[in-house]
């Protein structure tokens, strides 16, 4: 059904290459080629909103697609921010590569926004954020990475005060 839907749409069918890309979607829904065709395939046609859930699936399974999906979404909305936090929405890791992208693009402070608003968790296990930082660093925002590691590798409140298991006395 994928190469059926994508000779469909070299010949420039895109009714029935749509029809063959969903039949693909739908029989393998983690197929990164399916999606990602079936997603610009949509963009291409104007259907932004439609687009995105298969442009996502297909980053999600492969990350090295994360930077070309933002830079698509840039040029197709013009780089109005409410479709990035949608491309990103309930996803930390797709946050953290969203957070590189804008660095390297240098957006620092909408990058810092979404690195924030990972879970630190997950931040912390990521191989984005040293990426992050690194990248912060080397344009000049070494206070900011600072920070955002401080704030990162801190004991969280909650945790804090159960150290002080005596009164505080120490």
């Amino acid at each position: 059904a994928y190469t059926l839907g994508t000779i469909l749409e070299l010949i420039g069918d895109a009714p029935r290459a749509e029809a063959a890309l969903r039949d693909a979607v739908r029989l393998s829904p983690n197929h990164k080629d399916a999606n990602w065709a079936l997603g610009n395939l949509l963009l291409r046609e104007g259907r932004t909103d439609e687009s995105i859930q298969f442009l996502r699936s297909a980053a999600r399974v492969d990350g090295s697609l994360y930077p070309i999906l933002y830079e698509q979404f840039n040029l197709a909305a013009g780089g109005e921010p409410k479709f990035a936090d949608r491309l990103t929405a309930s996803d930390p890791l797709a946050r953290l590569n969203l957070a590189l992208y804008l660095v390297e693009k240098s957006q620092f402070d909408r990058s810092i926004q979404l690195f924030i608003q990972v879970d630190p968790s997950v931040a912390n296990r990521s191989d984005l954020t040293p990426r992050i930082l690194s990248s912060l660093i080397d344009a000049g925002s070494a206070y900011a990475a600072k920070q955002l590691w401080t704030d990162l590798r801190s004991t969280p409140p909650a945790k804090r005060e159960a150290l002080f298991w005596n009164g505080d006395f120490e």
